[in-house]
């Protein structure tokens, strides 16, 4: 009988700590996706902090991306893209800019499309003055939810000081510090894979990974149900959404989905590289 000494015990446990682990956090990843209003919330958390010079801490930001992936943050990375390039424009012009903006994503398939609905839901509450109220059903959503959005109230104003902000991105950092303390080996496993992630995203091959999916969208293509589980598992919940985006679009009409296609070398707002995407 194979017998193996407590050291080994526990560094094999903690090489299947590493992929359990990644493949835990994809799930409740996945559940907040599609049973939470994370994305709203983090969209308007990232309009607001654009208009106001603000931005969730670098340590706060690399915990929440080592930890629950980088896709946990694609909502306010776009909303605050998208806020940053009219902040420096008069509040009247900005709402103007924001009321064209809520006119054009009023149809019902695109308030539905991950990512763009979160956007004009945050551009809605803006010209309201209104914000969104926290909403999740099911345990891993909630867990998912809370622990990314206490991470991202980690916030750098124009006005801290640099003790201020030091204090901050050492509050920022410590959840990936207790979870690389508690377990080092499974922990820089899942940190590692989601960095990979993060950095191929952003290459050429990932921009144009997306901007085929997107593509493949407008043309109509779907995914069985057991298909699309197995990508949000492994790779990502939010790995498909070019690709439902570009079904959003095909849903409005075929008008929409050409002046979409012709919007795929630049990128599209909030969904892929390029454009108004997130900033990188």
């Amino acid at each position: 009988m194979l017998k193996l000494s407590e050291e080994k015990v526990a560094i094999l446990g903690e090489l299947l700590a590493g992929p359990l682990g990644h493949l835990t956090a994809n799930a409740m990843g996945r559940a907040a996706h599609h049973s939470s209003n994370l994305a709203d919330m983090l969209a308007h958390q990232g309009l607001q902090h654009s208009l106001t010079g603000s931005k969730i801490n670098a340590g706060a930001m690399r915990s929440i991306k080592s930890l629950a992936g980088p896709e946990a943050m694609g909502a306010y990375d776009a909303a605050h893209a998208l806020g940053s390039r009219v902040a420096h424009l008069p509040t009247e012009q900005q709402r103007q800019i924001f009321q064209a903006a809520s006119t054009a994503g009023s149809h019902p398939a695109l308030g539905e499309a991950p990512l763009l609905g979160s956007l004009h839901r945050a551009v809605g509450h803006e010209l309201a003055g209104t914000a969104p109220v926290a909403e999740a059903k099911g345990l891993a959503a909630k867990l998912y939810s809370k622990g990314v959005g206490a991470m991202s109230r980690i916030v750098n104003t124009p006005f801290d000081t640099g003790l201020q902000r030091a204090a901050k991105s050492a509050v920022g950092i410590a959840p990936l510090a207790t979870a690389a303390a508690t377990h080092p080996i499974g922990t820089a496993a899942h940190a590692a894979v989601n960095g990979v992630r993060e950095v191929a995203g952003n290459s050429q091959t990932g921009q144009k990974v997306m901007k085929n999916m997107f593509q493949k969208g407008l043309n109509g293509s779907v995914l069985s149900p057991g298909v699309e589980k197995a990508i949000d598992y492994v790779v990502s919940p939010a790995v498909l959404d070019p690709l439902r985006v570009g079904q959003a679009f095909r849903k409005v009409s075929p008008e929409a989905a050409t002046h979409a296609a012709s919007m795929i070398p630049n990128g599209i707002p909030g969904v892929m590289p390029g454009g108004m995407g997130p900033p990188r």
